[in-house]
């Protein structure tokens, strides 16, 4: 029964070992992007204390998103200008980077870090 415990537990060491370098791995595949920063593509639906994103093109998740939007992030029209979020549309397609943390409510809500219109 012991050597079945081993067994188990050196195979379960082998699989946590494969995920954690194929994670890191793709998470740094974007030389563009900030380490520890994460990117998706999505539309705005709503706009009020959060933004309602349906998301469009991402490696990590999909569906609707709520977006949280603190004052330092920054808000980039398409070329590259500051904007303000009262500049921001319904239908605007962005690019929004986070950290890749997400939180686990419905719809799941992440914080932006900086939001470029497309």
């Amino acid at each position: 029964m012991r050597f079945l415990k081993y067994i188990c537990l050196g195979l379960t060491a082998v699989a946590l070992a494969t995920c954690v370098c194929h994670a890191s791995g793709s998470e740094t595949e974007d030389a563009a992007l900030p380490e520890g920063r994460v990117s998706m593509v999505a539309s705005i639906d709503a706009i009020g204390e959060r933004l309602e994103v349906t998301v469009l093109e991402s490696p990590y998740t999909s569906g609707v998103h709520w977006v949280i939007v603190p004052e330092a992030a920054q808000l980039l029209d398409r070329d590259g200008r500051p904007i303000t979020r009262a500049d921001l549309r319904v239908g605007d397609t962005v690019e929004i980077l986070y950290s890749g943390q997400v939180m686990m409510s419905y719809p799941p809500q992440i914080v932006a870090v900086r939001i470029r219109v497309r």
